[in-house]
């Protein structure tokens, strides 16, 4: 706790001033979830129950048992009430054609009833546990009837077949049904279908295509009825005085019709439960709940409504649970649920909702779940959540929304393949890569300068390029000891400090360092190609040591300007905030902010500079394999060529490890494929910081230069084996010829031509 004070203070002292507001939001959220706790337990932990152990946050909801009592995994599912939870629903098994209720045993099979019933041939009759008459049919022909007297029967299933138009002639045999379900059966109602079926509690009239009307009157005399499903028919319009006299309906389901309006006149204040998902309304002004005073679920899903009443619910102080997901709302007015202090589930995902009021949830104090996946929230800030003490489940469209709620307990998407709520970097192994790489890549580009510094025997041009060249990749290894100190500085409780982080021009730094050194290191590589080739060309001086100097100045200007343009053109967000590793390369999110600038410079800059090393690498192959067919013996030409193929092939190959694969998957996320979250961690982690660590070996140590001499004659004193080490590690300076020489990284000539000026000037 005292470290966690020390960070926010520390924030605090060298943030802007509009970051100390955000900061004095976030010490209310701890001043309200942390001091009001009864526990002493600290902040990084949660109470097991009501003991006084206390367990790291991290183990919570994560499969195992870490408290004695198991609370830790009491809660973890977010469970709505939903319309199973009133009503005593049925649940229908079509493949079986057998009706259930929720809680009975799936394998159990009912005995057959007495052949006696008359039913028509393709009707089942079952006797319960209670010793009541269950029929179910199926495919019955057409024209059949329920001739015969059946008191005992209880539930009635007909599916997939042909009633025509129910009249009370229809089901005048059933005097005592409970359960009626109408499956793809019928074409219509007749207005006192029912006034025979007094007793009959749930009426389920589903997928009949022919249904698109229903008269009023037709639900009179169901006096007893309490859930009342009609879905997948045709309706286009539905008017709730149709229930006006049913004095217990609890449940109503109109799920997937066609219903464009809805008119509430009858006092219906029994009903608790009210489905419309999947329908095609447009509006729902104040007065359509007005008389539902206590309806607890209300589920509008999948609809085409654009905007609600600020007073809409006002009248529905009971709603528990309110979905207005998949609708086209695209603004929500801030008072519009201070009515509903109850609430506890709300669903507003997949609307084109871009802002959010930051007091729109201040009434809304027991919501214990917040469902805002798929919103692009341009607001979004702490200030929306912090007064939601009761919030267990949130959801968002993106992992870096969760920095907005870091004391709710469970939070999706829990990471972006990089990050989690707890960890930096998530997967352990990511942990130990990055100080491997890290490590890997400083030491060795500072034995590379080291040895370029202190080296007289070197090319003066070809070590200011390897010098910057070393210079440039270092950044990239001081850039990755810098993201693993933070893991560990943030180690289970990164959410806490992600906002903070993400936001500070901490990030932005750490940003521009990793930027900046993928630039310049891929702007150097290309000006050494170029450079190379030139003179593999022409045979010629072509850069002396002032161009050289001014040219590695140009590099380092335009990976500089690279690098700081985002900042000022998009200082607030920051565009190196879009994640916990402050690199831009936008491939968790592809269109987020300056995704534009982004593809510019990895698809446009960096691109270009791969094809151009590559074809520049073949062509200098092809000048010196012709070159070398007049000039040296026939027997050694394929030794050589060999050598200098696999040269230029490792040079090639180290730029293609690294970008190549970085190029493929951001074009695949510009095509909008979906990428999984965990190639993004090892793309930044250690994909993009190979090249960084290999290229040191392959242009200096790998290469015939005079530090790789001083190392072979430093290992062949200190192993016995001198052949064999010869073998491992060819001398192939002796078998290269002057134009080979240049272009693999030759820094001393192995035999004096025409090439000498050259060779003494362009060596690499």
């Amino acid at each position: 706790m005292q470290c966690f004070n020390r960070w926010l203070q520390l924030l605090e002292d060298e943030a802007k001033k509009e970051e100390k507001e955000g900061f004095r939001v976030l010490e209310h959220i701890i001043e309200d979830h942390i001091v009001p706790t009864r526990s002493n337990c600290q902040a990084t932990h949660f109470p097991c129950g009501n003991s006084t152990t206390c367990i790291p946050r991290e183990l919570h909801c994560n499969g195992q048992e870490d408290c004695e009592n198991g609370a830790d995994e009491q809660g973890c599912q977010d469970l709505s009430k939903g319309i199973i939870s009133v009503g005593g629903v049925v649940k229908f098994d079509f493949t079986s054609s057998t009706m259930r209720e929720e809680g009975e045993d799936d394998e159990y099979q009912p005995p057959l009833c007495t052949p006696s019933l008359g039913l028509p041939k393709g009707c089942v009759c079952h006797i319960g546990r209670d010793g009541k008459q269950y029929v179910n049919c199926a495919n019955v022909e057409v024209n059949s009837r329920f001739n015969g007297s059946y008191p005992l029967v209880q539930r009635l299933v007909v599916q997939d077949s042909y009633l025509g138009v129910i009249t009370p002639d229809t089901l005048a045999g059933f005097t005592n049904l409970k359960i009626l379900f109408l499956n793809n059966s019928i074409s219509g109602i007749t207005p006192d279908a029912f006034e025979k079926q007094e007793r009959l509690r749930q009426l389920y009239i589903s997928n009949n295509e022919y249904l698109g009307n229903i008269q009023l009157g037709v639900f009179s005399g169901l006096n007893e009825l309490n859930v009342l499903k009609i879905t997948g028919n045709r309706l286009e319009s539905f008017d709730l005085s149709h229930l006006t006299y049913m004095s217990k309906l609890g449940v109503l389901f109109l799920v997937n019709n066609q219903l464009r309006t809805l008119s509430s006149s009858a006092p219906l204040h029994t009903l608790r439960n009210l489905d419309l998902k999947d329908n095609l309304l447009e509006d729902v002004d104040q007065t359509m709940l007005a008389r539902l005073v206590n309806l607890e679920i209300l589920y509008l899903r999948n609809n085409r409504i654009k905007k609600l009443h600020p007073d809409v619910f006002q009248h529905n102080p009971r709603l528990i649970e309110l979905d207005l997901s998949g609708n086209e709302i695209t603004y929500l007015a801030p008072e519009i649920f201070r009515k509903l202090r109850g609430l506890a589930t709300l669903n507003l995902a997949n609307n084109p909702l871009t802002t959010l009021d930051v007091n729109i949830f201040v009434h809304s104090r027991n919501l214990t779940s917040l469902n805002l996946s798929n919103l692009e929230l341009e607001n979004i800030d702490v200030a929306h959540f912090h007064r939601l003490r009761s919030l267990k489940f949130i959801y968002f469209k993106k992992f870096q929304y969760c920095s907005y709620a870091p004391y709710v307990r469970i939070c999706y998407p829990k990471t972006d393949g990089v990050s989690s709520t707890e960890h930096l970097l998530e997967w352990p192994i990511l942990r130990l890569s990055v100080w491997i790489v890290a490590i890997s890549t400083c030491a060795a580009n500072s034995v590379v300068f080291t040895w370029r510094v202190i080296s007289k025997k070197e090319d003066r041009v070809l070590s200011l390029f390897i010098k910057n060249l070393s210079i440039a990749d270092f950044l990239m290894g001081v850039y990755l000891l810098i993201v693993g100190i933070l893991d560990v500085a943030f180690r289970d409780e990164y959410n806490r400090h992600a906002r903070q982080w993400m936001t500070s021009w901490r990030c932005t730094a750490v940003g521009l360092l990793a930027m900046i050194s993928c630039e310049v290191s891929v702007l150097i590589l290309s000006l050494i190609t170029i450079e190379r080739y030139r003179c593999i060309k022409t045979n010629v001086r072509v850069v002396t040591v002032t161009a050289a100097r001014w040219c590695v100045v140009g590099v380092w200007c335009t990976g500089f300007l690279l690098a700081l343009y985002p900042v000022f053109h998009w200082p607030q967000p920051s565009f190196y905030s879009s994640n916990g590793l402050c690199f831009p390369l936008h491939i968790d999110d592809p269109f987020t902010l300056g995704w534009q600038y982004s593809a510019l410079v990895f698809l446009g800059i960096n691109l270009a500079a791969m094809l151009l090393i590559s074809m520049l690498y073949a062509w200098m192959f092809v000048i010196i394999r012709n070159d070398r067919q007049h000039a040296r013996p026939v027997t050694l030409k394929r030794r050589e060529d060999s050598v200098l193929a696999f040269r230029f092939f490792l040079i090639v190959l180290t730029d293609c490890l690294c970008w190549i694969p970085i190029i493929v998957i951001k074009l695949a996320a510009l095509c909008n494929v979906k990428i999984s979250p965990d190639v993004y961690a090892w793309v930044v982690v250690f994909v993009l910081p190979i090249n960084s660590a290999l290229n040191p070996v392959i242009y200096t140590l790998a290469a015939p230069t005079e530090l790789r001499r001083r190392i072979e004659r430093f290992l062949s004193h200190c192993i016995y084996c001198p052949t064999a080490l010869r073998r491992l590690l060819p001398h192939s300076d002796k078998l290269t010829t002057p134009r080979s020489s240049l272009a693999t990284g030759t820094d001393v000539p192995s035999m004096p031509t025409e090439y000498t000026l050259c060779n003494e000037t362009a060596k690499l």
